[in-house]
C-alpha cells in the first residue's frame, strides 16, 4: 500500500508534499495534524466468508478483518488519536455498517468527542468523525 501511495504521489507531481510512512499505526509518528483519516480493517471473523467475492478475492484478508467483533483496530487507533490531533483536529474513522454505537463508545472511553455516524449512499452508517474535548 506505501508503495502505491507514493508511486500515486509521483505520478500526480505531489512527491515533494507527500511523505509516505510504513508503520504499525502511529508508531513512526511525532507530530500532530489537522486532519486524520482512516478505513482500518473492521470486519469481524465470522463475516469474512460472507463478503462480496470482489472483495473478498481482491484484498489482504488482515486489510479487512478486525478480530471476533471487528473492533481490533480501533482499540489500537483511538488511544493514539488524542496524541496526534491538534488542537482543533479533526479525525474521520470508517465505520462498519452496524459499528456505529460501539466505535462511538471507544472514541468517548479514550477521550473524543464523536459525532452521530455519517451515512454512505446506501443509507448505511459508514464513518465517525473524533475530535479533542476541549479543556
Amino acid at each position: 500500500a506505501a508503495g502505491i501511495a507514493a508511486a500515486n504521489a509521483a505520478r500526480l507531481g505531489l512527491s515533494a508534499r507527500a511523505h509516505v510512512i510504513s508503520a504499525n499505526w502511529s508508531d513512526a509518528l511525532d507530530a500532530r495534524f489537522d486532519i486524520i483519516i482512516a478505513n482500518p480493517p473492521y470486519v469481524r471473523t465470522r463475516d469474512w466468508q460472507g463478503l462480496a467475492p470482489t472483495v473478498r478475492d481482491f484484498e489482504p484478508r488482515s486489510a479487512l478483518v478486525a478480530g471476533d467483533d471487528g473492533l481490533v483496530a480501533y482499540r489500537q487507533i483511538l488511544p493514539r488519536l488524542p496524541g496526534l490531533l491538534a488542537d482543533d483536529g479533526i479525525a474521520a474513522l470508517e465505520i462498519g455498517w452496524d459499528q456505529a454505537a460501539a466505535v462511538g463508545n471507544l472514541v468517548s472511553e479514550n477521550g473524543l468527542i464523536g459525532s452521530d455516524p455519517l451515512r454512505d449512499l446506501a443509507g448505511r452508517d459508514r464513518c465517525i468523525l473524533a475530535t479533542l474535548k476541549k479543556t
